[in-house]
């Protein structure tokens, strides 16, 4: 009888066996067999990110403002894969760019017949995607967060992290000189006036296929012969616009993601402004030009495929009035925020030059330390992004002078409302998003000194 068991154990075990390894051998070729994903997959993971993210865009945020039920709806919405490019430095990536065309109207608007068509706007937007390609659980848990927006309707207009970016940094710098025109005396005064009656940059090309006419996608974005910074000069005082960047500034983008901060900063501020980006990843750049956010060949626009730290020595110092530093790394989907590359884009800056820093963590005395180590708390300020655990980070660059010294811990909040309401919105009307998303100012203490911070 006991031999009778033995044998029957021994089968059983010799079948669990057999099982088991024939089921190792499936997972090791499935595991070893390339993944592959087909465009219509990718098209639906873009889909579902759009619908996720659309409402937090600059876009529809300012649309929902504007409606008297403060809701949006969105009506029609198409997806198109534009390319799909393999990346070189990141093994089993590919860079994926889409054009969404998305109709959406406001909810409960009241008036006469017709009304409801003016309200309708079609908008095309274009989203860049890294995707893994390598393995299912790379696919699922880093794939298809959006890297960058475009819309190619309001290309000034940045519809996300880039536009915090940008949008802070021209405020600051209207901030820092209206500051140092106090601290030497003088007295500058901006009117309480009625905006332009040109169109809104945020609004005017919204409205599209209104008529119910289709709109063909154009991958390709005509760059205005002057900035909208310098289009409604005549009207306003000679000193707006000095308080705003010059047409001929030097810029810095170290990632490129979309192009979109470069394409927005030249239709703000001209042809005339000279762009330097850095890209270490050659699929981006050729995602960027496939999808026509390069601009004109003739104007004075550098791409150059290196990594930051390879490239920045190579740069003569004091050359650049803004750097804005946006470094994704897709492999763990983090922020390149390295200290030693802060150190060089100091050097790098003009007296009064801004580093602006997407920093992937909410402000805190431990986040910015490495910054205030740098340039010292007075020089350093920071604004959270409302609703995300993002925030962008402001360095200013000084010669270690009274008159220098804490000009961005000056920046208050009052005197950001009226750089935005009275500024900005006479020379650029619409650019800048509604001063509310700055709630308030407050002093983050970190190693024992004041910085400003301020609340969205």
């Amino acid at each position: 009888m006991s031999d009778v068991k033995t044998k029957r154990r021994r089968s059983r075990k010799t079948l669990y066996t057999t099982k088991s390894s024939s089921r190792r051998r499936v997972e090791n070729a499935a595991a070893s067999a390339p993944f592959v994903i087909s465009e219509a997959e990718i098209v639906k993971y873009v889909e579902n990110e759009f619908v996720c993210t659309l409402p937090f865009w600059r876009c529809f945020v300012d649309l929902r403002a504007n409606s008297p039920s403060r809701s949006v709806s969105v009506l029609e919405r198409h997806t198109a894969l534009h390319c799909r490019i393999p990346c070189v430095s990141f093994r089993d990536v590919q860079v994926v760019w889409a054009v969404t065309t998305v109709t959406v109207q406001c909810i409960g608007c009241r008036g006469a017949a017709g009304d409801a068509d003016r309200q309708r706007h079609t908008w095309r937007i274009g989203t860049m995607h890294f995707v893994h390609v390598g393995s299912p659980a790379l696919f699922a848990k880093n794939s298809f967060h959006i890297q960058s927006v475009v819309h190619y309707d309001a290309p000034s207009v940045l519809q996300c992290v880039a536009g915090t970016m940008v949008n802070f940094g021209l405020v600051l710098y209207s901030c820092i000189r209206w500051v140092l025109a106090q601290r030497e005396g003088i007295q500058l005064v901006l009117l309480e006036a009625d905006a332009p009656a040109g169109p809104s940059a945020a609004t005017a090309s919204y409205a599209m296929g209104g008529d119910g006419g289709e709109v063909p996608f154009r991958p390709h974005m005509d760059m205005p012969a002057e900035g909208l910074l310098d289009a409604n000069t005549a009207r306003c005082p000679a000193h707006y616009r000095l308080l705003c960047p010059p047409p001929t500034a030097r810029i810095l983008v170290l990632g490129m993601g979309g192009n979109s901060m470069a394409v927005a900063l030249r239709c703000i501020l001209g042809p005339a402004v000279r762009i330097d980006v850095v890209e270490m990843e050659p699929a981006v750049a050729a995602a960027c030009r496939h999808a026509g956010t390069f601009g004109a060949p003739d104007q004075p626009f550098t791409v150059h495929l290196e990594t930051a730290e390879t490239i920045m020595p190579t740069f003569a110092d004091n050359t650049f009035d803004f750097i804005f530093m946006d470094l994704f790394d897709p492999m763990n989907a983090s922020m390149n925020t390295e200290g030693s590359i802060a150190y060089q884009c100091m050097q790098k800056l003009t007296l009064g030059g801004l580093l602006l820093v997407n920093d992937h963590q909410l402000p805190s005395p431990k986040s910015l330390a490495k910054f205030t180590e740098l340039c010292g708390n007075a020089n350093v300020t920071v604004v959270n992004l409302h609703g995300s655990i993002e925030s962008v980070v402001a360095c200013m660059r000084t010669n270690g002078d009274a008159a220098t010294e804490g000009l961005l811990f000056d920046c208050r909040k009052g005197m950001m409302d009226a750089v935005h309401t009275q500024l900005y919105a006479q020379l650029a009307p619409g650019l800048l998003p509604s001063p509310s998303w700055i709630a308030s100012d407050e002093t983050l203490v970190v190693n024992g000194k004041p910085c400003r911070l301020f609340v969205s």
